[in-house]
C-alpha cells in the first residue's frame, strides 16, 4: 500500500438523503452471511397479513457482528444521562 493511501481520510458523501422508516425486520442467516429485510409494517389482507420489504441488506457474519456492536455502542451512548452544572437539569 502506498503512503498516499495510508494517509487518505474517508469522508461520507450523502448523494441521497432520504430515509425509509423500518418498524419491523426479518433476519436470515446461513452461517456465512446475514440478510436483513426491513419493512415499515404489515399490511392486512382478507386472509393473510403481508410484510412488504422495502430494503434488504446482506452482510458477512463478521460485518453483521460489527454492525451489532456499533448499534449497541450507539444505543449505550444515547442512553447516558448528562447533568448540566449550569442549569442542574438532566438531559437525555
Amino acid at each position: 500500500m502506498s503512503e498516499e493511501n495510508k494517509s487518505q481520510q474517508l469522508q461520507l458523501r450523502y448523494e441521497q438523503t432520504t430515509a425509509l422508516y423500518a418498524s419491523q425486520f426479518v433476519i436470515s442467516t446461513n452461517g456465512e452471511e446475514v440478510i436483513i429485510n426491513f419493512s415499515s409494517g404489515g399490511l392486512p389482507d382478507k386472509e393473510t397479513a403481508y410484510l412488504p420489504v422495502h430494503t434488504r441488506i446482506a452482510l458477512t457474519a463478521t460485518g453483521a457482528k460489527n454492525l451489532a456492536n456499533l448499534i449497541n455502542q450507539a444505543l449505550s451512548e444515547s442512553n447516558k444521562v448528562i447533568v448540566s452544572n449550569s442549569t442542574n437539569k438532566v438531559i437525555h
